[in-house]
């Protein structure tokens, strides 16, 4: 049995940007979830107890009308939720890779990289869960 997390999380409030993040993120063996908007993720995070590591991670994007993606990380953790949580983002500068380790980010991944990423983070989340 395969206990490494499987479900992502994709925040962003581009619907080709969700599309496009969850074939890179099934390609990856993830099942997806998409939101357009952080409250309605939110409202289905809830306060918890996530069972079977459902998600097991959560990708925001860094900028969304009315918000950034640091003010949502922060929101994540302040619920609870001690699962992946990385940000995405047209571009990586060493600023925005701070603010958002500081939110409470795993990590920062640009928006390039989808598949690669999410290869080589569902390996290291299955040997982590391998112990």
């Amino acid at each position: 049995m395969d206990a490494c997390p499987k479900e992502l999380w994709i925040v962003d409030d581009c619907a080709l940007t969700r599309k496009v993040v969850q074939v890179h993120g099934h390609r990856g063996g993830f099942a997806c979830r998409t939101f357009g908007d952080p409250e309605s993720m939110m409202n289905a995070l809830g306060t918890g107890p996530w069972f079977e590591g459902r998600p097991g991670v959560i990708l925001v994007d860094s900028e969304m009308p009315g918000t950034c993606g640091t003010e949502v990380v922060g929101r994540i953790r302040q619920s609870g939720f001690a699962g992946l949580v990385y940000m995405h983002t047209a571009t990586i500068f060493p600023e925005l890779v701070r603010r958002a380790v500081a939110s409470g980010a795993n990590g920062v991944i640009a928006k390039s990289q989808w598949g690669e990423k999410f290869a080589s983070l569902r390996s290291a989340m299955r040997g982590l869960a391998a112990g």
